[in-house]
């Protein structure tokens, strides 16, 4: 039985239980009145036309107003107007209905008993109250009408929430997939300039390439990944930059092995490692440059620091492409998205160095 059909199961049980405690009442003095079985009907054929006229409100007309297009608000006072007669007079008739079957002309309000005797009030059917029932039919359509309306109200919160949950997924499938070519493109300039550098552990270079290949093509599709897997990935990429740029003298790596059973959505720190190797490019070779990485887990919430030095001679648009990341504009609006209101970035910049700082609670 899927989620749906016990969900509908539990609605009916509880309609069915509200109807059977409505009737309890009516029922009880029905039938220290007229004994049982008169009791019965004359419980049952009225309420079941309150219950008609409950549900046909709430089922035909509530939601015919209210979803179709163009709505106008004059539209309910139109349809009431004409609706409020015709549920007058299929209540009053069930009355008359009643009194007929069971053989007895009196009122349902005023019926009493007197030394084991019906009274006759001089109240037949004919002449039951009509603001009674006119009361009656005002409190169904008033009542079952709020119930509708806060159903209605209800089923567009949710499909709301559905759509807005539809959006999240798309935006985040659309900044994942700036990840996947980006990474291709880093991973392919990266392993032809360390080969050319150390051919003889080009299959080293490979194996650590098909690592982080198949970290960004399958872990990656996950919504969530454990934080072991992308430390290996930050591992195998920071190993990349010191073999393909022997100027990175001081590179240095904190990293705590107690965030390993925690999850984080997948590539959210490589940008900041990306950006920091971006900053420090320097073509002065003489010049000394340095990335420090630090993860650490501090009561359950990730603390991580990416600070580098910065280029004095070289603007952004003189580092080559390799260097470039996807931007921490793209990380941003995945925290957003993601970690909203569970999440702190800082980041500063002076003229020797760039730092950042980002905190999530994960739990």
């Amino acid at each position: 039985m899927t989620p749906v059909e016990k969900k509908n199961i539990r609605v009916v049980l509880a309609h069915i239980t509200f109807w059977l405690l409505f009737m309890a009442s009516p029922l009880y003095l029905n039938t220290g009145l007229f004994g049982f079985p008169i009791a019965l009907v004359r419980t049952i054929i009225p309420i079941s036309a309150i219950a008609i006229i409950a549900y046909a409100n709430n089922l035909f007309v509530i939601r015919q107003l209210f979803r179709r297009k163009g709505f106008a608000w004059h539209t309910p006072f139109i349809a009431y107007t004409l609706i409020t007669p015709i549920a007058f007079l299929f209540i009053q008739y069930a009355f008359v209905f009643v009194n007929i079957i069971t053989n007895v002309d009196v009122s349902i309000v005023f019926e009493l008993k007197q030394n084991g005797e019906i009274i006759n009030t001089n109240r037949s059917a004919s002449n039951f109250p009509s603001s009674v029932i006119g009361l009656i039919t005002i409190l169904i359509l008033f009542i079952s009408s709020l119930y509708g309306l806060a159903l209605e109200f209800i089923q567009l919160d949710r499909q709301e929430i559905k759509l807005k949950a539809a959006n999240l997924k798309n935006e985040l499938k659309l900044l994942r997939r700036q990840i996947n070519p980006h990474f291709l493109f880093n991973a392919m300039n990266n392993l032809y300039a360390i080969v050319q550098l150390k051919p003889e552990k080009a299959g080293e270079f490979v194996l650590k390439l098909s690592e982080m290949l198949r970290y960004v093509t399958y872990d990656c599709q996950n919504d969530k990944v454990s934080i072991s897997k992308e430390i290996n990935y930050l591992n195998n990429y920071v190993y990349f930059q010191k073999w393909r740029d022997q100027n990175f003298q001081d590179i240095h790596l904190d990293l705590d092995p107690s965030l390993n059973s925690l999850e984080i959505e997948p590539m959210l720190l490589i940008p900041f490692i990306e950006n920091a190797f971006k900053h420090s490019y320097d073509q002065d070779s003489s010049r000394k440059r340095w990335v420090k990485i630090s993860l650490q887990n501090e009561r359950n919430a990730l603390v991580f620091e990416v600070s580098n030095s910065i280029s004095r001679s070289n603007t952004q648009e003189e580092v080559p492409d390799e260097y470039m990341g996807i931007g921490i504009g793209n990380v941003q609006k995945r925290l957003n998205l993601l970690y909203q209101h569970k999440y702190q970035l800082q980041i500063e910049k002076d003229s020797n160095s760039f730092q950042i700082k980002l905190i999530i609670q994960l739990t």
